[in-house]
């Protein structure tokens, strides 16, 4: 049985974090410690008032410039989408009413500027910490971080900055966009947070620069030092810090390797996918956002097996018009074509929170009201939904996936409301694709108990492992004191996918899988045995299960799923898979490799 992943080893401690930028990185780490700022209230002379107005005006102007230097510098190197997020700041900036607010507090009460905006932005701010609201607790982080820049504009004090950055890797708390300027200015070689959140401002433009980065990691400032070497493992959310002199020289390799593979791999993207003995396979793409299509074209020739469209509902304050919508979906489904874009309707809650939704505490959110039940509680925001992507279906191959789908009537009142859109389209006069498929997502264990009877009814299956393991070992993975009993080999969950697959043959429908399971190496060709053939992976893996699967025969993959189903414990079918792939492959990395002789 596996501990929880953090431990310590000579000299060298190692913490594991989430993942959020591929890439492995070493060097020396530089802290960055919180900008914390200090306002004292002063008594500001009648006379002296408008002087004092103006100082706090000079400050937003030079804020701005700045912001719009940032822009300039860094805008260019990331997405229009990305670039949405600078807009953001500048418009908190902006505000009307912060200002106005600020004004009327220094004129009336005759206080420093300083002490103004402090008091007037952390109102703002506490609101939004006190949320239960991810999206909106993000959203105080961007209040602060504009506040502090403010006020050290007033106080006429510079922050320290992020100076000799070059070949570092930063840890820190948290990090906002006036430091990502400076990291974008300079060779950074990786970033470690302590915070974060997948989908936190600064968090989307360091995915965007392609940072080896890792967030999440707990008491990393408790057990670093300025100088310390560390390697930042991008790929897997392990980070070592005083790394001894033989794990130094192995994370050398697999950066280099890492490097070198990756050339690699792009050299096989016009290959057939089919293995040795010419059995076909398909390799699509997970996406969270649209502008993510980028990343999916520079690997080749993939299709997305899974658009996660709720991070474009996570992003705004209000449910996004239909319009909004269609337009994003259709950015993916014309770049995409001919090859099909399957997308997800919404999957909030659990652990994903959308500003509009009106959702009480839940004691457990990951069994309580998220994914398909909040779209049937709520028809109308999910018909706006449907309407989008019915209409972006005539600009290529749409495929509709539903989360968490538990019962056969779910199903049936789903397609409901689809013959209701398309009806109300049709005498809109609107143009739209009646015939796209609809999908199921198996993520809980009544959907695979009754697969046989769902298959019969949805066009397609998408195995969802992250949840469905999650729910048959009752294990929650956010949980560290029991994250390491989560095991996607446990034989039960085998089993599971087993019978998934079985239906989906008996019924003549494609069983896909889009969970983190299917971007595994050590499970591709276990999972290739039991029968999947379409794997949607992050997009940095495609290539690499791509070509494992072409240095394969399918009937030996049959041949190790069969060995393996037999098996009793998670260890002993994982070490197993680990000797497989030893065996097939003597150069095999865990991180980086690139199988041969296909």
């Amino acid at each position: 049985m596996k501990k929880n992943p953090k431990y310590k080893k000579s000299s060298e401690i190692i913490l594991i974090g989430q993942p959020i930028s591929p890439g492995i990185a070493i060097g020396k780490s530089i802290l960055l410690a919180d900008d914390y700022i200090e306002t004292r209230k002063r008594a500001i002379h009648v006379k002296k008032i408008n002087s004092e107005i103006e100082r706090f005006n000079k400050a937003l102007t030079e804020t701005i410039q700045d912001l719009r230097l940032i822009i300039e510098q860094v805008g260019s190197r990331v997405s229009a989408h990305k670039r949405e997020i600078f807009d953001a700041h500048l418009m908190i900036l902006q505000d009307k009413v912060i200002i106005e607010q600020t004004v009327n507090d220094i004129r009336e009460n005759k206080v420093n500027a300083d002490f103004a905006y402090f008091n007037i932005m952390r109102s703002y701010q506490r609101n939004l910490s006190a949320s239960k609201d991810t999206y909106f607790k993000e959203r105080a982080i961007d209040i602060r971080d504009i506040k502090r820049r403010v006020i050290r504009k007033i106080q006429g004090e510079k922050h320290a900055g992020s100076a000799n950055l070059k070949d570092k890797i930063i840890i820190s708390r948290n990090l906002n966009l006036f430091d990502i300027y400076a990291i974008a200015k300079n060779k950074v070689e990786g970033i470690i947070l302590e915070g974060g959140g997948r989908t936190t401002h600064a968090t989307i433009i360091i995915r965007a620069l392609e940072i080896p980065s890792v967030i999440g990691v707990e008491r990393i400032l408790q057990n670093v030092n300025a100088e310390d070497e560390v390697v930042v493992n991008g790929l897997t959310g392990e980070i070592i810090l005083n790394p001894d002199s033989p794990t130094l020289k192995k994370s050398i390799t697999k950066r280099n390797n890492y490097k070198k593979f990756e050339q690699r791999y792009l050299g096989i993207s016009d290959l057939p996918s089919v293995s040795k003995d010419n059995v076909a396979f398909e390799i699509d793409a997970n996406i969270e956002l649209d502008d993510e299509v980028e990343s999916v074209l520079a690997h080749g020739d993939f299709g997305i097996g899974l658009f996660r469209s709720e991070y474009i509902f996570m992003a705004k304050e209000k449910p996004p018009t239909e319009e909004e919508q269609f337009v994003k979906y259709a950015n993916v489904v014309k770049r995409i074509h001919p090859h099909h874009v399957s997308i997800r309707t919404i999957d909030l809650g659990g652990d994903k929170f959308a500003p509009f939704l009106e959702a009480e505490a839940e004691n457990n959110p990951f069994l309580g009201w998220r994914a398909i039940r909040i779209c049937i509680d709520m028809p109308d925001l999910f018909k706006i939904q449907l309407r989008a992507i019915y209409r972006a279906g005539i600009l290529g191959n749409v495929r509709l996936l539903l989360p968490m789908i538990t019962s056969i009537e779910e199903l049936r009142y789903v397609k409901t409301l689809t013959e209701e859109v398309k009806l109300d389209l049709s005498n809109q006069n609107i143009e739209y694709d009646a015939n796209i498929p609809i999908g199921v997502m198996i993520e809980v264990p009544s959907a695979v108990m009754i697969a046989d009877q769902l298959a019969k009814e949805a066009d397609f299956f998408s195995i969802g492992t992250n949840d469905l393991v999650q729910y048959a070992l009752a294990v929650d993975r956010g949980n560290p004191k029991v994250a390491y009993l989560y095991n996607f080999f446990h034989p039960a969950v085998l089993r599971l996918i087993e019978m998934i697959v079985k239906a989906g043959n008996d019924h003549k429908i494609p069983v896909s899988m889009c969970g983190e399971m299917a971007g595994d190496p050590f499970a591709t060709i276990l999972l290739f045995g039991i029968g999947i053939k379409e794997f949607s992976v992050s997009p940095v893996m495609m290539l690499k299960i791509k070509q494992i699967l072409r240095c394969l025969e399918f009937s030996e993959a049959q041949k190790i799923a069969g060995h393996c189903l037999k098996m009793q414990t998670a260890d002993e079918i994982e070490n197993y898979m680990r000797n497989v792939m030893l065996e097939l492959f003597p150069n095999m990395d865990e991180d980086n490799f690139f199988p041969e002789n296909c």
